[in-house]
């Protein structure tokens, strides 16, 4: 085989190996894209489940039976965790 044959196989080579490694790249952004848009929906159902209860630290709400202790106002809204008669109470 004369040098231009062998250059032409390894250029062939290369070009293979250089499809196989862009495809590789591409299949691996995708899985962590699918991934990534996967795991912000599941935290999208868990805030919108959130939303129905009304004891959260972060906020600061609680229940409380009516009216709201000083210091706290009413929050509005109907909430799974609050017993009859009570209601969601924010600090103020």
């Amino acid at each position: 085989m004369d040098k231009k044959g062998a250059e032409a196989i390894h250029y062939v080579i290369a070009l293979i190996i250089g499809i196989i490694v862009v495809f590789v790249v591409i299949n691996i952004f995708t899985y962590h894209a699918k991934k990534a848009s996967k795991g912000l929906s599941e935290i999208g159902e868990e805030a919108k489940i959130n939303v129905t209860k009304c004891a959260s630290l972060v906020f600061g709400r609680f229940c409380h039976s009516s009216p709201c202790p000083e210091g706290s106002v009413v929050f509005p809204g109907k909430f799974s965790d609050c017993k009859s008669g009570e209601v969601c109470c924010e600090r103020t």
